[in-house]
């Protein structure tokens, strides 16, 4: 009777109990997810990145609360634990960084999640470096809701196209997101087929302290004081204060006067283009907490001309910036014979002077004539130039004409050069890197 005591009472109770015991389980997991979601399971801060963690190639170093990925293939998006011996691809003193490869598109490198809380200031930055062939960029930090390109829409900071620094260069930022979420940051690079590996390294991700009193000036620079109409030039900022409640502001004026706020220019990189003139720039910075703005000195761009070597021919009207058919940031191209006549303004004659030039030095060459044809006196046939190789037309039209050849191979920066009208003949300049007609192949 002992026996069926205990087994009619246990049919009687085991699927009450047995109930209650899952609606437990199912009210502690409700509770775990909820503990995800409210901060459970992020990457603390301050984070720093050095990738040291990484054990195997185009893996990922470990993370606790959270994990990189990529948006690409380990193709296209690698991760190394050794230096390379090729396309300048190596640590920031070490041997293991990650790199984008090039591509014609844009690619992510994603971590998170971080809990962000809304009205607080954080700051991120990571090291980056190209192999001297341009074609990378815009290079950019940005933050999303999600490790995906369709939500990575705020950006932290970022390095506009045609990348070519060799030594790693810091991109850094600041910002405050709008509401309190987790989020991924994401180092994001676009590229075409031109160069090969933009590498990265010693990504930092931390909270920024509260700002008071006032904020530092900082200093201003401009990629290029003299700038080709209508395209693209940076503008940065160092020394400037950071934390959380300050914030800044790029402003523009046509007379160094009268100031008007750029609209969406809120960090301390921003790139912009003028189609002519001049224009005038300086940054704010203002603590919200204070409420005291300070201005940094300005600095000033002005629109040229710029010419970029094709066959054809122009007259100069003022000065102008002469390049190789890959203009100011990128390389020529191969297999190009291109003649160009630059004729001056009534009653002068025309000056060249080249402040860079770097070619294949066996195959690729320019040849400079004293007069508006490839008839006219050769005055030289140049593999190299020394800086500031300066032309001076004595021509009877006062003109100057360049003859560019590249073979089917290897590519280099090009040229850059400035064109100017002079009043009066001063005579060619002696022609220095000289190496005659022969073809060296």
């Amino acid at each position: 009777m002992e026996k069926n005591y205990h087994s009619n009472s246990i049919e009687k109770t085991s699927p009450a109990r047995l109930g209650h015991i899952f609606k437990s389980l199912m009210f502690t997991l409700a509770i775990f997810v909820a503990g995800i979601g409210s901060g459970w399971g992020q990457i603390a801060m301050p984070y720093t990145e050095l990738f040291t963690g990484i054990t195997v190639a185009n893996g990922f170093p470990p993370v606790t609360g959270g994990a990189w990925t990529r948006s690409g293939t380990v193709t296209n998006q690698p991760t190394y634990i050794a230096n390379q011996g090729t396309y300048n691809r190596s640590g920031n003193g070490d041997t293991k960084f990650i790199s984008h490869q090039y591509s014609t598109g844009t690619r992510y490198f994603f971590v998170g999640p971080f809990a962000l809380t809304a009205g607080v200031t954080y700051q991120s930055s990571v090291l980056y470096k190209a192999d001297g062939a341009a074609g990378f960029g815009p290079l950019a930090l940005t933050y999303g809701t999600t490790a995906a390109a369709a939500t990575q829409t705020n950006t932290i900071a970022t390095v506009a196209a045609n990348i070519t620094n060799a030594a790693y260069a810091t991109l850094s930022g600041s910002f405050t997101p709008p509401t309190t979420a987790n989020y991924y940051l994401a180092i994001k690079c676009t590229a075409n087929g031109a160069p090969w590996y933009l590498s990265c390294d010693n990504f930092t991700m931390a909270v920024l302290p509260g700002c008071s009193g006032t904020p530092n000036t900082g200093v201003a620079a401009i990629s290029s004081a003299s700038v080709c109409a209508s395209t693209a030039f940076n503008l940065s900022a160092t020394g400037l204060s950071s934390g959380s409640g300050i914030t800044y502001q790029w402003q523009s004026s046509p007379n160094n006067s009268t100031w008007t706020n750029i609209t969406g220019a809120t960090a301390t990189t921003y790139s912009t283009s003028i189609a002519s003139g001049v224009m005038y720039y300086r940054i704010q910075t203002r603590c919200t907490a204070s409420g005291i703005t300070s201005s940094s000195s300005s600095i000033s761009a002005t629109a040229v001309s710029c010419i970029n070597m094709s066959n054809g021919s122009t007259t100069l009207t003022g000065n102008a910036n002469f390049y190789d058919s890959g203009g100011s940031g990128a390389n020529y191209a191969i297999n190009q014979a291109f003649t160009y006549t630059v004729y001056p303004a009534s009653c002068n004659n025309v000056r060249a002077v080249f402040s860079s030039f770097a070619m294949e030095t066996c195959c690729d060459y320019m040849i400079v004539y004293n007069g508006n044809s490839t008839s006219a006196t050769s005055l030289g046939t140049f593999y190299t130039m020394t800086a500031n190789q300066t032309f001076n037309s004595t021509a009877a039209d006062g003109s100057l004409t360049f003859y560019f050849y590249s073979d089917v191979s290897t590519v280099a920066a090009g040229w850059a050069a400035t064109l100017s009208n002079i009043a009066v003949s001063a005579g060619p300049a002696a022609p220095t890197g000289f190496a005659g007609l022969l073809n060296p192949e």
